[in-house]
């Protein structure tokens, strides 16, 4: 994963509690968005976390992160719903203080609490309607998934 500082006072990531496995015998499977904020600044800044689905505003958090610290917030099937796929959008302090956010999408069996099939770390980014160049592997039975988002409405 990258460790990438964000310049501005405002990035946005997507999220998705849609389980993508293929196998029935994981369906009811929970999938678990796991946003990690850092505050490189010299000082305590709040930061606000606002959650969308469809569009909506469903959720918003104020955290008060100290200087050179991290703090994290889960976004789950209990806060949004079980096939819920959208955005979440982080506003910094106006200030400018640098800030990494990021984020991992884990997916664990329902019959199995603790057992994780897969992560996926998804870091914030700006748009761009140009070509990029992406690493896919494929091992064992798995298969490489993409997710492309329009973060715009």
């Amino acid at each position: 994963m990258q460790f990438r500082q964000v310049g501005s006072s405002y990035t946005s990531l997507s999220y998705n509690t849609i389980h993508p496995c293929t196998n029935p015998a994981h369906s009811g499977s929970i999938v678990e968005n796991k946003l990690s904020l850092v505050n490189f600044g010299i000082s305590s800044k709040t930061f606000t976390v606002e959650v969308v689905k469809n569009g909506t505003l469903v959720y918003t958090e104020s955290l008060s992160i100290p200087a050179k610290s991290r703090r994290g917030l889960t976004i789950n099937q209990s806060r949004v719903g079980s096939t819920a796929r959208d955005v979440i959008n982080i506003f910094g302090p106006s200030d400018g203080t640098q800030f990494l956010a990021q984020m991992v999408r884990y997916g664990r069996l329902s019959t199995s609490p603790g057992t994780y099939i897969f992560a996926i770390p998804i870091v914030s980014s700006p748009g761009s309607d140009g070509e990029t160049d992406l690493l896919l592997t494929r091992r064992d039975s798995a298969y490489p998934a993409l997710e492309i988002r329009n973060l715009s409405y």
